[in-house]
């Protein structure tokens, strides 16, 4: 999905732990970003392109950016337990 949207909020720079195909564990940087165009409201997890971004130069929080953002549908089970939630990835962000 590719919108003009504000930039609502912005975490810190959040670091997660984890397995890889080749079973080394690696460290993953990102940030939760909210971004809303009014209509619709997205929060995210930055890609890697875009983490290296924010942290290059921070965001400024109630601009407009063109944004390019993926949502997927992610199966999980736990406990016998099958269930499914969206994750959203914001694949590029640029000010407008």
């Amino acid at each position: 999905m590719e919108k003009l949207m504000v930039l609502k909020e912005v975490s810190g720079l959040k670091q997660n732990t984890v397995n890889g195909r080749d079973g080394q564990q690696q460290v993953i940087e990102s940030f939760d970003v909210v971004l809303s165009d009014g209509i619709d409201t997205v929060m995210a997890e930055t890609s890697k392109s875009v983490t290296v971004q924010f942290n290059n130069q921070a965001p400024a929080v109630d601009k407009v950016y063109g944004a390019s953002v993926r949502l997927n549908v992610v199966e999980y089970e736990k406990d016998g337990k099958k269930g499914r939630f969206f994750k959203a990835v914001l694949l590029d962000c640029r000010l407008m």
